[in-house]
């Protein structure tokens, strides 16, 4: 039976630490991420909390105001806030498809390798995403109506890093760009 821990109706900053160049803010009942253009390169913001103890899920919605141009990105982190490493569920787009990228970073502008690279999806894109972490893996779903979930990946909870925070970023590559997350609700499954 899972026991909510959080659960927002509405979103605030204050429940959030930013990681890397960005701006974040409340928005009528959600959290806005806006990130300048990086130039091209690979780099995202990102903005995190803690994450409780295992086993748990993270819950998000994601309202996509903003990635206009090819390989702008959007999804959910884990994060290690004792060398900023990320774990990302990034969806970029393309000009007819979308596709998902999962990227390890050794911080928010060091991009590290791809756990997988390019699973493509027709437009348009799940705007649902699961993270749960059984205190063995990390996993990762999609939805696009939040009942349905597709397991997208699944990885040992300290390869690479050990998550100890949960979050969502934003990759901007040639021009500025935002993400609204609506729904961010973190449940302890045990």
């Amino acid at each position: 039976m899972s026991k909510i821990l959080k659960g927002y109706t509405g979103l605030q900053t204050a429940a959030f630490t930013q990681v890397g160049t960005g701006t974040f803010a409340n928005q009528c009942n959600s959290v806005s991420l806006v990130r300048a253009s990086n130039g091209g390169a690979l780099s995202c913001c990102a903005i995190v909390k803690a994450a409780p103890a295992t086993p748990f899920t993270v819950t998000m919605h994601f309202i996509n105001y903003g990635t206009t141009v090819a390989y702008q990105g959007y999804g959910p982190c884990w994060s290690q806030s004792s060398d900023g490493k990320l774990a990302t569920y990034t969806m970029y787009s393309a000009t007819t498809y979308n596709f998902l990228r999962i990227n390890k970073w050794n911080n928010e502008t060091t991009y590290s390798a791809a756990y997988v690279a390019d699973i493509v999806f027709p437009l348009p894109d799940a705007r649902w995403f699961k993270l749960e972490d059984t205190g063995t893996n990390r996993l990762m779903y999609m939805s696009t109506d939040g009942k349905n979930w597709v397991q997208e990946h699944t990885i040992g909870r300290t390869d690479f890093l050990t998550a100890n925070q949960v979050g969502f970023i934003v990759d901007p590559y040639s021009q500025a760009c935002a993400i609204v997350c609506d729904h961010f609700k973190i449940e302890y499954t045990g």
